[in-house]
């Protein structure tokens, strides 16, 4: 691991900490355990008086890297002596969070959490006396999924690991504390360097993952020929796209943060990439589609022209090959496959910048294993950002507030309206066009029939040749439909796009231009978690979706 970021939380009253030199000694284990596990930290503190400012001195002594500090109100300074140790500091609107009911410490807590690693704890084990103390910042750990080293005032035994994976889904914080007291595994066990690296995983190394391989000749001319075959089909059958506002520009004071920055270099990065490899994936289901029919109509084009039967023959098979040639290099670099990881990872990412500007992150919990590798991707983009810096005021909630629910509610329902009509534009035309060329085969037939009834003798030869031909190519192009809507499916992603738009309106009504940070993280978690949802279902119905095969 290049760099663990750590909260911290501790008590601030004498009578809760006890002997300083004991707490000095296991803090001073805790970081030694710290630096076996990465070359450089970060450690997020509200640098409190007590423990937060014993911990704060001895991170700085240790040499492990920089510290964060998040304070829980606009006027609040930081105090003489630790005012040089905060590399940066970040200040919440406390007055407006007291006005809303809500606790401004609870909330400085969750901002610690929000992109840690792990939490070093100096606690004594109990309840708090109210809320966002050391109790409630070792609740929020856990509910996270983040391990806690607890180190415990007056115990002059090893540290102790707390392991959020032992804790059932429901737990209850007074249950955890009566499991805690009995202090045996799988809840706690010793922290050791072992038990640490297992707890807190590997992160991915998110820069590496983004660098955009150089292109030759051939990608640009595919790019500008066989690649835009789509876009061409939907402009044809779908007609032009609904147009929309303009992107929202970023705030200024928004932009110029390092942390938006990596994100939005990563998720440009990402998007391009998704971007061109979902022109590349429809692109093929179209041009094979497309080939489909035309290598019908050339193979039965001798019914009408039998002189050329050896050219029509040359001609069917170069068709089958090259669209062989498409579809087995799609296989054999597992294209589909690829399209939707990018397509996940620049949908992670672009919600996680949006996230970023209001201080949380997509996720409730850390990564699981279980997670694919686009979400640790997008975490460890998430990681490397950071905290936002500065003063969260009124103005910089309003501001970045508005972009960023702008970025997750108000753009996305735009964009789903208008991909929606686009979908249901192209199903539509395309089911049009299907019994448009069924009917006409059937009274071409109809017509022939009539036509040999009366005077069969009379009919030219190239008649029959057309009814023929026209045999051949109506049941291709009806395959061919049905198979771009088993690949594409407009249908499915034009209703899809329709519940979205009306669950993301609902949410909208949920807050104004006016709302608090605390309002507009509710509304923006509950729009990560839909769109997320979403993004789920989408990846696993295109993993189990056909594509277009040559032949």
């Amino acid at each position: 691991m290049d760099e663990i970021r750590v909260a911290f939380a501790g008590h601030s009253r004498p009578e809760d900490l006890g002997d300083i030199s004991g707490i000095d000694a296991g803090l001073t284990q805790a970081f030694d355990l710290v630096k076996g596990l990465a070359s450089q930290g970060v450690l997020l503190t509200g640098l409190a008086a007590g423990a937060d400012q014993r911990a704060a001195k001895l991170w700085t002594q240790s040499g492990l890297g920089r510290i964060h500090a998040i304070l829980p109100h606009l006027d609040e300074a930081l105090e003489p002596q630790t005012v040089d140790l905060a590399a940066a500091t970040t200040w919440l609107d406390g007055a407006r969070i007291e006005a809303e009911g809500r606790n401004p410490h609870l909330s400085q807590t969750r901002w610690l959490m929000e992109d840690a690693d792990l939490l070093i704890a100096v606690w004594t084990g109990e309840a708090g006396r109210g809320a966002g103390g050391t109790a409630d910042a070792v609740l929020v750990a856990l509910r996270r999924g983040i391990p806690v080293v607890w180190v415990k005032p007056g115990k002059s035994a090893a540290l102790s690991l707390i392991l959020p994976d032992a804790l059932d889904d429901d737990f209850g914080f007074l249950e955890f504390l009566e499991q805690l007291k009995r202090n045996r595994a799988p809840l706690v066990r010793p922290a050791t360097l072992e038990t640490l690296r297992a707890a807190i995983g590997e992160p991915p190394a998110g820069p590496a993952v983004l660098e955009t391989p150089s292109r030759a000749w051939p990608d640009n001319l595919l790019d500008a020929t066989l690649w835009r075959t789509f876009e061409i089909y939907s402009r044809i059958m779908g007609g032009a796209r609904i147009k929309g506002e303009p992107p929202r520009p970023a705030p200024e004071s928004l932009a110029a943060q390092d942390g938006f920055q990596a994100l939005s270099e990563a998720y440009e990065a990402a998007d391009a990439r998704a971007g061109r490899l979902a022109a590349v994936h429809r692109s093929q289901q179209v041009f094979q589609a497309g080939m489909m029919i035309l290598a019908a109509a050339v193979g039965a084009s001798p019914a009408v022209w039998p002189h050329i039967k050896i050219y029509a023959v040359y001609t069917e098979l170069g068709l089958a090959l090259l669209t062989f040639a498409v579809w087995f290099t799609a296989v054999r670099s597992e294209r589909s496959r690829r399209w939707g990881e990018a397509r996940r990872l620049a949908e992670q990412l672009r919600l996680e910048r949006a996230a970023w500007a209001l201080g949380i992150s997509t996720r409730d919990e850390r990564p699981s294993r279980e997670d694919g590798g686009a979400v640790h991707t997008a975490w460890a983009w998430r990681r490397q950002a950071g905290s936002p810096v500065g003063r969260f005021d009124a103005e910089r909630v309003k501001a970045w507030g508005g972009w960023a629910m702008d970025q997750l509610v108000d753009g996305q329902i735009l964009y789903h309206r208008g991909h929606g009509h686009l979908n249901h534009r192209l199903s539509h035309a395309s089911h049009l066009l299907e019994n448009l060329v069924f009917w006409l085969f059937v009274l071409l037939l109809g017509g022939f029939a009539v036509a040999y009834s009366v005077d069969h003798a009379g009919l030219p030869h190239w008649l029959g040749g057309v009814v023929m031909l026209t045999g051949a190519v109506a049941p291709a192009f009806g395959a061919a439909s049905l198979a771009l809507e088993a690949a594409l499916a407009f249908s499915e992603q034009s209703r899809r796009s329709d519940r979205l738009v009306q669950d993301l309106s609902a949410i909208a009504r949920r807050f104004s231009p006016d709302s608090d940070l605390e309002r507009l993280q509710q509304a923006a978690r509950a729009a990560i978690r839909l769109q997320v949802s979403q993004e789920d279902r989408w990846s696993e119905d295109a993993a189990h979706r056909h594509q277009v095969r040559a032949g």
